[in-house]
Order: structure tokens, then sequence, then C-alpha cells
């Protein structure tokens, strides 16, 4: 392989020193490769072979599938009737289910199934986010249609632009925002469950102020209310308290008053 050449790629079975080569993993680039071949007598000659590895056309169509299974207990069977399962719920036909590959995540053990939605007839790839979302939609509705756990479903290559505030990686699918942008909890954990860019931190800094505030006014607003409440409480039984000393009085004068009618009778009875 020549030194300028990627250095991605894997040769099979030590096939760099054999008359045919095989290579995998190979990226986006220009590879060149030389060969040397050496006679008894010490002769040789050389030749170069240049391969150009084009980006897939259909890259932006491919989508993962993540599940939670044995990659190593994952038969043919299995997969053709995972294809006929997804074909369901995507509404195609079976054969329009193209199965580009079945590896496993290192970093966490699922299983995941790359494929694309290509007619059959037509040849036609269906857009890859399209088919992302038509598939989300009908696991949401009811995710027991796969007889696997889904873990994860997303497109190879993210297309999500993050709200416009931030970028996507490539790896984890997650968007890293921009400076003073991040991410709307309820929009990510309860809604769409899309990784998003949408708030700003200045809005969350007023919002956060606006509730404080509130809060604040609304507690304030309830202990006027007790205390005007035990205010009046109060003056109302001060009032009975008077109107009781009154009523008590008054009786004590009417009392006193026929004592003294009562008296002036009499007395006037013994002159007569």
């Amino acid at each position: 392989r020549d030194p300028q050449s990627p250095a991605a790629g894997v040769v099979l079975n030590g096939s760099d020193h054999q008359t045919v080569l095989q290579l995998t993993n190979l990226v986006e680039g220009r590879y060149v490769f030389h060969l040397k071949v050496t006679d008894a007598k010490g002769l040789f000659d050389t030749d170069s072979a240049t391969v150009i590895v084009k980006k897939d056309i259909h890259e932006a169509d491919l989508v993962e599938l993540a599940l939670a299974a044995d990659i190593t207990a994952f038969t043919e069977g299995n997969k053709g009737m995972l294809v006929r399962q997804l074909a369901v719920l995507i509404d195609v036909m079976d054969s329009d289910i193209h199965v580009q590959e079945i590896k496993q995540d290192l970093s966490t053990g699922n299983m995941v199934v790359v494929f694309v939605v290509m007619n059959s007839q037509t040849h036609l790839v269906q857009d890859g986010a399209t088919v992302l979302a038509r598939l989300r939609r009908k696991l949401k509705a009811g995710s027991e249609v796969l007889d696997f756990k889904v873990v994860q479903v997303d497109t190879v290559v993210c297309q999500n632009n993050c709200s416009g505030h931030g970028v996507c990686n490539s790896f984890t699918k997650l968007c890293q925002c921009d400076s003073f942008w991040v991410q709307n909890p309820f929009k990510a954990h309860f809604g769409e469950k899309v990784n998003n860019c949408d708030w700003s931190i200045l809005y969350v800094i007023v919002i956060a102020f606006g509730i404080v505030v509130g809060a604040g006014l609304i507690t304030w607003g309830i202990v006027c209310l007790v205390r005007n409440r035990r205010r009046f409480r109060r003056s109302k039984r001060h009032r009975y308290t008077l109107l009781d000393e009154i009523d008590d009085k008054g009786e004590k004068n009417r009392d006193v008053q026929q004592r003294s009618k009562t008296k002036q009778q009499f007395g006037n009875v013994r002159v007569r």
C-alpha cells in the first residue's frame, strides 16, 4: 500500500502477499497498491494499481436499527422474519428492504441492522429521513410488532439540524449546541424525543426569573390573605364582646328602673 493511501481498510487472510488482494472496510479515498515480483535469479519488476472508493450516494438514506439481540444467535431465518416485519411497518414489499450490514456494537453489545428501502422495480431509494419518521411512528404505536426489543432507530448519517443552533455528532447522534443554546428537555424526553438546541440560555434565565418572581408573589399574597383573615376574626370577636357588655348594662338599667317604679308605687299606696 502506498504511504499516501488511506490507512483504513483491513487485509483479509494475509492476501497482501498473494496473487489476489482482498480488502474490507475501505473508506472514501484513493488507494494505490504496489506489486513487486522477483524471480529466482533476483530479477524483479513492479507495477501499481489504483482503487478509488467513492462515497455511497445513498449513505444519507441508510437506516440503522439497534436490537437487544445476541448476534451469534441471530439466524438467517430471524433475518427473513425481521425483513418481513420491517416491510409491514414501513408499508412496502419485502423485496424493497435491502439489508446492507449486520454488526455488533462493541460498546453496548447490541446488534445493529443497517438497511435501505429501495423499490425493487424502479430502483428508486426512499428518503432515509422519511423512512425513519414512519418507522418511529409505527414503533411508538406498537413496538411489540418486532420479535426483538428495539433499543434505538436512526439514520446512519445524522440528519438532525439541531434546531439550527448546533451540530450533530455523527457517532453519538447527539446535538452539540452552540454557545448560549441548550436542549429543550420536554421535546427531548417527553414529546417528539428528538435531540435539539431549541432554548437560548437568555430565555431560560428570563423564564426562571419569572417563575421565581411569580412564586414569590403568590406566597406573599397567601401570607397577606391569612393575616387579613386573622385580623377580621379578631375585630369581629371584639364587636361581639362590646355588644354583650352593652346588653348586660341595659338589662341592669332596666332592673334598676323597674325596682324604682315598684318602690314608688308601694310608697304611694302606704301614704294613702
